[in-house]
């Protein structure tokens, strides 16, 4: 789960900014509330501002922040990434920081990186108990060299686990596209069954398996495809239906390999089943194209290609997801929210685009209703959340461009308003800013 996650120096966010999922004074819906032993959390947050604010920059950062901990620093693309707003930040680090709990433990990891140079500066992981910093390791990046400090003692390793870490020490000296955990993590195969330098690898899991960013232009996530496999598609039919999209029935029709290539080129087509076919870990891959989702699965070592269709009626007519609505697509993108009892953190930028003000609101209720183990953090301009009897203080957030174009982002908990206070009227009235200041023109 998340905790806090801390970025500076990235796109308008000029200065150090902090969000947290971190519960503050406020006792009201207190089903909103995870409890872990040393913490407790926030299941929802939601982020309102004016247009170009800097809203989708949060969900920007902790996405690029991800794939760099996932993937390392690309040489193909140019990082051009860090805060315009002053000049001389084209020399300043970016700073990315999370404090995440994984079972038992709360862990403050981070890195900082020079996107114009495409270096990493730093690096660091910290075990946090009863308000109390543990270093588990620290990266130091100085005269083209990384010097790495490892807590050899907290971690309490055995001569062989020890030895293992200085190799990857050594090996990692002259490496600076790329995070030490990414390096850990390479060969996707544990360290060691340690607990305690296992934690490499449960740090690097959790970004790549825990944490989800869906933006407004991406395609539906394979759980769409997971789910109709549960149950035939009866659950996403039944939720398709309840928010009025016409859908009675969501099922697959399997389709032969020529079939797409009409939509592909059957190279790519080919080196994908080639893949599923060879790799004993890859079992299935989802295509979407402009007109279709397909899943290539492979069963009993025959490899199968369905494509997801709709039906609307009693009669057989089926759709494709391309000649669905966009409401309807948007749906299909965040159904796992609400289907998945995963522990995962969800981040949604504009979730209510193509989506009818009723249908977000009812969405989110459902959510917030549902006893689910995960986050849900979301970008919206659907103003009627802003109401007490629906959310908390400190799970309402504001973005707002100050002046010199960078952003602030601060939390409705610092207004202490009280739980009778009208705070959609005073939103809109401007008293925690991140509205729309519209100045009249002439054409």
């Amino acid at each position: 789960m998340l905790v806090n996650f801390r970025f500076g120096n990235f796109l308008s966010f000029n200065e150090l900014s902090h969000f947290s999922m971190a519960i503050g004074n406020t006792r009201r819906h207190p089903t909103h509330v995870m409890k872990f032993p040393d913490i407790s959390l926030l299941k929802f947050a939601v982020l309102y501002g004016a247009n170009a604010s800097g809203k989708s920059n949060l969900v920007k950062a902790i996405k690029f922040s991800k794939n760099l901990i996932l993937k390392g620093v690309p040489d193909t693309i140019t990082f051009d990434k860090y805060s315009k707003i002053d000049p001389s930040n084209k020399e300043k680090n970016t700073q990315f920081e999370y404090e995440i709990v994984i079972g038992k433990y709360v862990y403050s990891y981070g890195f900082s990186v020079n996107l114009f140079e495409k270096k990493i500066s730093g690096e660091w992981l910290y075990s946090l108990k009863d308000n109390k910093e543990i270093e588990i390791f620290v990266r130091e990046v100085n005269n083209d060299k990384n010097n790495f400090l490892i807590n050899y003692e907290a971690l309490q390793l055995n001569e062989n686990d020890e030895m293992r870490l200085k190799v990857y020490t050594e090996d990692s000296k002259f490496i600076f596209n790329s995070l030490f955990i990414t390096e850990l993590n390479k060969n996707k195969q544990p360290l060691t069954n340690s607990e305690d330098i296992s934690v490499f690898n449960l740090i690097y899991e959790w970004f790549e398996n825990k944490l989800e960013v869906i933006s407004p232009d991406e395609s539906p996530s394979e759980n769409g495809i997971t789910y109709i496999k549960k149950d035939n598609g009866l659950a996403l039919s039944n939720f398709l239906n309840a928010f009025g999209t016409g859908v009675k029935e969501v099922c697959t029709k399997e389709i032969n390999e020529k079939d797409l290539y009409k939509e592909m080129p059957s190279m790519i087509v080919k080196k994908i089943i080639e893949k599923i076919k060879e790799d004993s870990e890859t079992t299935h891959a989802l295509l979407r194209t402009s007109d279709n989702i397909h899943e290539i699965e492979k069963v009993n070592n025959e490899i199968q290609i369905k494509t997801v269709t709709f039906k609307h009626s009693t009669e057989n007519v089926f759709y494709t997801i391309g000649e669905e609505s966009d409401g309807t697509v948007r749906l299909v993108e965040i159904y796992d929210i609400l289907a998945s009892n995963n522990e995962k953190v969800y981040v949604v930028d504009e979730i209510d685009r193509s989506l009818h003000p009723n249908l977000t609101y009812n969405y989110i209720n459902e959510y917030l209703k549902k006893k689910l183990p995960g986050q849900l953090i979301v970008t919206t301009h659907e103003d009627r959340l802003l109401d007490f009897d629906m959310l908390r203080r400190d799970e309402i957030w504001f973005v707002e461009k100050q002046d010199a174009g960078d952003s602030k982002l601060y939390s409705l908990e610092k207004f202490k308003e009280r739980f009778d206070k009208d705070i959609l009227k005073a939103y809109l009235d401007g008293r925690y800013g991140s509205i729309p200041e519209f100045k009249f023109f002439n054409l």
